[in-house]
């Protein structure tokens, strides 16, 4: 085989060993406090085909993607420590100027938490939601996003795209839609397409 061929082979793998990035998924922190987002590769459909990547392998090749994603949830996600709440922009817990703090049975202030408790490393299940589901508890309008709030028969609460929850949880979206449909009575509607005999 001559040097020719063998460079074209070379370029050949190297080409296939590129994989292209379609859609970014999701995002979780592991046990380092390190953001993976779980990527969906172009040409690759199997579930067990997507993989959980490091920003730094999205950067450089799949900017517009992170991008995407990251408009989609709000945001470059952050880390929630334990024992935080979740609380609106521009609220706070306590008016401003007060100092005051909750005081335990025994009129001591209670023993602050670590910051470095350990979170509960709890993900949504893999394939469908549908039965992990108790309720959808409502939609909300994150600047031109939807997202989704979910209780889960665990008792947790997740946040998710609207997107993402059509596709692992379909028929508890239409429950949700049911339960919200308002209906008119009395009024007469007349129907364009009704022929008169």
């Amino acid at each position: 085989m001559d040097e020719d061929n063998l460079e074209d082979e070379e370029e050949d793998v190297a080409a296939d060993d590129e994989y292209v990035v379609e859609k970014i998924l999701d995002h979780q922190f592991d046990d380092e406090e390190i953001c993976k987002y779980l990527v969906k590769w172009k040409g690759y459909e199997r579930r067990s085909d997507q993989t959980w990547e490091p920003i730094e392998h999205l950067e450089i090749g799949a900017k517009k993607f992170l991008k995407a994603y990251h408009d989609n949830i709000g945001g470059k996600p952050v880390r929630k420590l334990a024992g935080t709440k979740r609380t609106r922009e521009g609220s706070s817990k306590t008016p401003q100027g007060s100092a005051s703090k909750a005081k335990g049975r025994n009129g001591k202030e209670p023993a602050t938490r670590s910051r470095t408790a350990v979170q509960d490393k709890w993900k949504p299940p893999s394939g469908s939601w549908e039965e992990a589901v108790q309720a959808i508890d409502t939609i909300e309008q994150d600047g031109k996003f939807l997202h989704v709030y979910l209780h889960w028969e665990n008792g947790k609460k997740t946040k998710h795209p609207i997107d993402y929850v059509y596709k692992k949880c379909p028929r508890k979206m239409l429950h949700f839609y049911e339960q919200h449909l308002v209906f008119r009575e009395g009024d007469e509607w007349e129907d364009p397409l009704a022929v008169e005999y």
